[in-house]
């Protein structure tokens, strides 16, 4: 039984080991960027700064400026506080393409899930959200006659 344990423990280790290693390598410390969007950020949205500090991407040494940089010709970039940080364009949102720097496998596997057709599922037969929406408190639709969308 022990050993059964054992081997069930270090077969997880190796799966999120894997699963780790196909994420990019975290920087050593928190970029220089960051740590200006930091300064100011603490003054002006201390409620940003707290909920990035508790999160794996802090923990990580990513930080805003990882995830927000932008090429000039992005649709949504702007020169924010260009005296303090330079002329480094950033955009507020990030996009999946953004996290897809570090993170292709997942946005890839979000990109193909269900749930990231939400416009093509309000118009389709599977459209359980639009018709709850309308008032559809018993959640049953023609695709999920037992009103539940995670029962196949």
């Amino acid at each position: 039984m022990t050993l059964k344990l054992w081997a069930f423990g270090a077969a997880l280790l190796l799966l999120q080991s894997a699963s780790m290693a196909a994420v990019s390598a975290a920087p050593d410390e928190i970029s220089e960027e960051t740590k200006i969007c930091v300064k100011c950020h603490k003054k002006r949205s201390p409620g940003i700064v707290k909920q990035w500090e508790s999160s794996r991407h802090f923990g990580k040494n990513v930080g805003c400026y990882e995830c927000h940089q932008a090429e000039a010709s992005d649709v949504d970039a702007f020169l924010h506080e260009q005296k303090k940080v330079g002329n480094k364009p950033i955009s507020i949102i990030v996009s999946p393409k953004d996290c897809a720097n570090c993170h292709e496998k997942e946005v890839t596997e979000f990109t193909n899930s269900h749930h990231s057709q939400a416009a093509r599922i309000l118009v389709s037969m599977d459209n359980l959200l639009a018709e709850v929406v309308e008032g559809n408190r018993g959640m049953k639709t023609e695709a999920h006659p037992d009103g539940q969308c995670h029962l196949r």
